[in-house]
């Protein structure tokens, strides 16, 4: 008979199922990176259970927003939206790479938006720690 088609996959490759373990809280901050991750100190192992935890992927998107804030200063957003946030870390890092490159924070509306409602706590969570203003819907 062979292996059924897998319902994931539409395929006879079995795919195995992922589950959420409990995880370690996020890496510091490489030492090549060109801007720090905002401060993630108050969530706890818990939350990384059910949120995407900061990883090289968001070390790396900071630092390409970073090495181009000549752009977006010149660009001056009216509105930052970003669809899901996770942590809320990417979010409030380019908040504060704006506000360090001298973008007034009054300049842009920053919202987030995640389909897992335990991101969007994390994000709220993430903009007030760092004394970032943000909307999450």
């Amino acid at each position: 008979c062979g292996p059924r088609p897998s319902a994931r996959t539409g395929t006879g490759i079995p795919v195995p199922e992922i589950t959420m373990a409990k995880l370690p809280p996020p890496p510091p901050p490489r030492a090549d990176s060109r801007c720090p991750l905002p401060s993630l100190a108050h969530l706890r192992g818990s939350d990384w259970a059910s949120v995407y935890e900061p990883s090289d992927d968001t070390y790396l998107l900071l630092d390409a927003l970073a090495a181009d804030l000549a752009v977006l200063r010149a660009a001056l957003p009216g509105v930052v939206l970003e669809l899901g946030s996770g942590s809320g870390c990417i979010i409030t890092g380019l908040a504060q790479i704006l506000a360090r490159g001298g973008v007034p924070a009054a300049s842009a509306a920053l919202v987030a938006t995640d389909l897992n409602a335990s991101a969007n706590a994390a994000t709220a969570a993430t903009a007030a720690a760092n004394s970032v203003p943000l909307e999450v819907v």
